[in-house]
């Protein structure tokens, strides 16, 4: 029996790095020093379309489905937020709200999905906006879970979560319920494109971290869940947020589309896109205090987009250009579609977010 051992505990090790098949990947983890906060996030996939928005309080929403309930759940944005926006107003890949609440996305496995017609639903998009406009921290957003179901239009996604108490969580649907997961140490606080328990699992065959294996940066999900886990665990001194774009160029791949690293207790985000050579500043309180009643933004693809003075209020024509030209470049990378009317359907509510509401 103990012949055989090692080489079962080596093709269990083999068999995890291998990667996952990735149609859109992304790395994203938590770093603190000193009292500074930061959230890192890598955007890889072909498509860099997007927009980013600030998202006033005080606005009505609804949910969204292609074919889902007949009376979709409604609710107010209780915060203003920040968000990055790729699939159209309404729909973003993450953010940070007013409170300091960060909220991302990263792809992970298809799970069969329960439908469930009794609870409020919501699709892998607007879950984001959902948790920024209502949740101060990660203890509301556990509390707001136990409320709602997840019904993905096009892709399944588990999220990473922060808040600017310094606490973190992983929320991870398993097809009828919510799993959340606290990291326990501060290298734990990383996420790639494999479940969460998995990743930690491979993590602890690499020295450091229990292993006897060296850390040595390669392609893959879990791999770049290793190489972040380390820099993060090596990170002694120095600005987080300077070591948090170490980090992201060091995970980054050649379809990293843009870079974000948010500063939670400045409420600022940096953000490299990978067309344009100067850095992107965002403060989210120089928006919040000039005190917009609609949507405002801007285009990341433009490289004059660096600073939230050249944010202007997004036209319902912007929107649905958005949506257009992101179902032509999707139909062009790897073979991914959508069916039916679902994009044009999504600008089309979207639309209707910047219509101003009727008088009194």
């Amino acid at each position: 029996m103990q012949v055989m051992r090692k080489p079962f505990l080596l093709l269990v090790v083999l068999c995890l790095m291998l990667p996952i098949r990735e149609n859109k990947a992304c790395t994203a983890f938590f770093l603190e020093k000193s009292g500074r906060m930061v959230v890192g996030k890598n955007l890889d996939w072909p498509v860099d379309l997007g927009y980013v928005l600030y998202n006033p309080a005080g606005k009505r929403k609804q949910a969204f489905f292609a074919d889902g309930p007949t009376r979709p759940f409604q609710w107010t944005a209780q915060y203003s937020s920040l968000t990055f926006n790729q699939f159209g107003v309404g729909f973003p890949l993450g953010g940070m709200n007013s409170q300091g609440l960060v909220v991302e996305e990263l792809n992970m496995p298809r799970v069969s999905i329960e439908k469930d017609t009794t609870s409020r639903q919501l699709n892998e998009f607007q879950l984001v906006q959902f948790l920024l406009d209502r949740c101060a921290n990660v203890e509301e957003v556990v509390k707001q879970l136990n409320h709602l179901h997840y019904m993905p239009l096009l892709l399944q996604l588990h999220y990473f979560v922060a808040d600017r108490n310094g606490k973190t969580a992983i929320l991870e649907f398993d097809g009828t319920r919510w799993q959340t997961y606290f990291p326990e140490k501060p290298e734990h606080a990383v996420l790639s494109n494999n479940p969460y328990p998995e990743s930690l699992r491979y993590l602890k065959n690499f020295e450091g971290f229990g292993g006897e294996m060296p850390v040595i940066h390669r392609e893959g999900s879990n791999e770049r869940f290793v190489s972040a886990a380390h820099m993060i665990q090596n990170h002694h001194h120095g600005d987080p947020r300077q070591h948090a774009f170490r980090i992201l160029d060091t995970v980054k791949q050649e379809d990293t589309r843009w870079s974000i690293v948010y500063d939670i207790p400045e409420r600022k985000v940096f953000f490299r896109f990978h067309d344009c050579r100067q850095q992107k500043i965002f403060r989210l309180q120089n928006l919040i205090n000039q005190h917009p009643e609609h949507m405002l933004g801007c285009n990341l693809k433009n490289c004059d987009c660096t600073h939230e003075k050249n944010f202007l209020p997004i036209t319902p024509e912007a929107n649905s250009a958005l949506l257009k030209n992101l179902e032509e470049d999707l139909s062009r990378h790897s073979g991914f579609s959508t069916t039916g009317d679902l994009l044009p359907a999504m600008a089309r509510w979207g639309n209707r977010q910047l219509q101003p509401p009727p008088p009194k």
